[in-house]
């Protein structure tokens, strides 16, 4: 358990450590596509070597200089157990896994996030079936996937954007074309990395064209959008996903380059919202847009972050991050794509909880399939650190409070919302206590971390 007081100031500079979720997914590539990779840097955790745990039947993983050679297995039976409350990215890794021919069990797999998964299978020509191991408290659901309809990803279906990393790893895991069409921006961690395993995702705009208007149409929608004090809407944003993964460029073992852990990132955008004062340098951040949600977020409410791009890894671009003060405002938040938001999503509630007037979360509902419900569980954090909020169907409303007097958080509820918690702690002015296990769990070194990064009163 931390026990937490608050700090005067946070200043230096610290590099994040390679991000362990990433390593997981490029394991996961490995076993799909029956590559070799070797990825590094790799830092050791107890987290590490359960993923080495997880996928030990289907690949073997040695470690060496840190780095991590990977090589799949090909002994028939292939098999990975997995822990659903530290799955990364669950859709992408788990049919990323299932189309490859891999079963997946699982001893905590939420009922209403099996449900969601059968019904994303079966949009995509796909059918999951399930069987029930073990008795008592050893009970896991396995999981395998069929393949019912093979042309539904090379139609140009419209996709949601929800539905975006169930269409993608199916086609990726069962090496076939996908050919889809999105109103939304494709933002995964899949783009980069498919790369360096000899295949090319292309994501393409299609041409819109403009309808013809006689002229009295014309200027009467001019002068309704006069009135109405309307921006004109322009045609909406179609993109063209196209990717043949039947055939790969023929390849030796991939080398695969990690950025830094975004949820660490995340952590230090929600720490210095709430303690503004000392500079402080955040290396090996990861800039793509599905890994910075809440440097996004902090940018929305008022920070104007200095960023230094630096070196490309196999996910894209990382950099340097320079915090500067500014006063948090609350803002409207729609959260589409999900995955882009729900990893980070704790430090942005915790930071709205602490911003000057009010925020809006929206298109969460999805998160209500968790278990437990993973709206309520922030709203939970959110009057644990003196907050108040309001509740809807699909998201939350929260209004800015002021720093409270300190708070305890017992439950463990993951790294990503733990750590947001210590974050909040370290600006209240009284003493707080965070559960410590997942935090330390992900990185060993959290607590010398913070002495060293931490100046107290």
């Amino acid at each position: 358990m931390f026990e937490l007081m608050r700090v005067k100031e946070v200043r230096g500079r610290i590099e994040l450590p390679p991000n362990p979720d990433l390593l997981f997914l490029s394991i996961a590539l490995c076993v799909a596509l029956r590559k070799p990779a070797l990825i590094r840097p790799v830092q050791a955790s107890p987290f590490v070597d359960e993923i080495v745990r997880s996928f030990a039947q289907v690949c073997d993983i040695q470690f060496a200089n840190g780095a991590a050679m990977v090589n799949p297995k090909d002994n028939g039976e292939r098999f990975a157990a997995l822990r659903y409350s530290v799955l990364p990215w669950p859709d992408l890794v788990s049919f990323l896994l299932m189309s490859s021919g891999v079963s997946i069990s699982f001893a905590d797999l939420p009922p209403n996030r099996l449900l969601t998964w059968q019904k994303k299978a079966h949009l995509y020509g796909c059918e999951i079936s399930t069987m029930t191991l073990g008795d008592g408290s050893n009970v896991r659901t396995v999981l395998s996937l069929n393949v019912t309809d093979a042309g539904k990803l090379s139609n140009g279906d419209l996709v949601d954007a929800d539905n975006l990393h169930a269409a993608i790893a199916i086609a990726v895991g069962r090496k076939v074309a996908i050919n889809l069409r999105t109103e939304s921006s494709v933002q995964s961690p899949l783009r980069n990395v498919l790369n360096h395993f000899g295949y090319d995702l292309s994501v393409k705009q299609e041409a819109t064209e403009q309808k013809d208007e006689d002229p009295i149409t014309k200027r009467l929608r001019f002068m309704q959008q006069a009135l109405t004090k309307k921006k004109p809407e322009g045609p909406k944003q179609v993109l063209t996903i196209c990717g043949n993964f039947t055939n790969a460029n023929e390849t030796e073992a991939a080398q695969i380059i990690l950025p830094g852990d975004d949820l660490l990132g995340a952590f230090f955008v929600a720490l210095k919202t709430f303690v503004q004062k000392g500079n402080l340098v955040v290396e090996n951040f990861p800039l793509e847009s599905w890994a910075n949600a809440a440097l996004s977020q902090s940018r929305k409410m008022g920070s104007k972050p200095a960023i230094q791009p630096d070196k490309t890894t196999s996910f894209g671009d990382r950099g340097s991050v320079i915090f500067q003060k500014f006063e948090a405002l609350g803002r409207k938040t729609e959260c589409s794509p999900l995955h882009i938001f729900s990893r980070q999503l704790p430090a942005l509630v915790l930071m709205s909880a602490f911003s000057k007037g009010q925020s809006v979360f929206r298109g969460l509902d999805d998160l209500r399939n968790e278990s437990p419900d993973r709206i309520e569980l922030l709203l939970a954090s959110v009057r644990k650190v003196g907050g108040r909020h309001g509740e809807m169907p699909d998201g939350m409303v929260i209004d800015g409070a002021k720093h409270p007097d300190g708070f305890d958080f017992p439950e463990d509820c993951g790294a990503a919302l733990n750590s947001s918690c210590v974050a909040a702690a370290l600006a209240c002015s009284g003493k707080s206590t965070v559960a410590d296990e997942s935090i330390l769990y992900r990185w060993p070194d959290f607590k010398k971390i913070m002495e060293d990064l931490c100046e107290r009163k």
